[in-house]
């Protein structure tokens, strides 16, 4: 959104998610570093439920680019007080299909990379893979090798981690509840199954 914007001659302003404004603060400051005028890149922190609806009503704010979920984005919709431009990219659905021929391992690797990245708190997470019959077992053995192998740490101590924290209780319980509602209903637990110690 950030590099549309500057393209089109536009200036922004970034409302990041509430419980990860960090990286936002970091790009406009490089923003800031690389020469781009001051007020043309502007980040407001916040809850959405505040600075992003201040936004979304303010009548100098001629549009309104949101990524997330689905009901925030109807709330977005309906609350604009007059016609605004919306471009809106709500509730990721991501699956991913692997083929009688396909490399086996190469699908594990990026099945590990795009299901796992940032703890699945990203729109372009995996949320389910179809495999072929005849490479079922293998991808799933591979893939829960994989997943077991991945190290859960604080990044800033330890740089080679794969995965930090996640963002808050909410997606910890949300991933629980998955995974309980999964096991009730049949599912197998290849790998993992409980959050790290700490």
């Amino acid at each position: 959104k950030l590099c549309a914007s500057l393209a089109a001659g536009c200036t922004i302003v970034i409302k990041p998610a509430e419980l990860t404004p960090y990286t936002a603060l970091a790009i406009a400051q490089k923003c800031i570093d690389a020469g781009i005028p001051a007020g043309v890149v502007n980040v407001l922190t916040g809850k959405g439920s505040v600075v992003g609806q201040a936004l979304v009503e303010h009548p100098d704010v001629s549009k309104v680019a949101f990524t997330g979920s689905s009901a925030v984005g109807l709330h977005i919709q309906r609350s604009c007080p007059q016609v605004k431009r919306l471009s809106l990219e709500l509730g990721g659905n991501c699956p991913m299909v692997v083929t009688a021929s396909a490399d086996v391992a190469a699908a594990v690797k990026g099945a590990t990379r795009r299901s796992f990245r940032n703890c699945g708190q990203i729109c372009i997470a995996i949320n389910r893979i179809y495999v072929h019959r005849s490479i079922y077992n293998e991808f799933v053995t591979q893939l829960g090798t994989a997943a077991d192998a991945l190290t859960v740490r604080n990044g800033l101590q330890n740089p080679g981690a794969d995965l930090g924290a996640m963002a808050s209780a909410e997606p910890l319980n949300k991933t629980r509840a998955h995974l309980e509602d999964a096991l009730a209903k049949g599912a197998r637990l290849i790998a993992g199954g409980q959050a790290p110690q700490g």
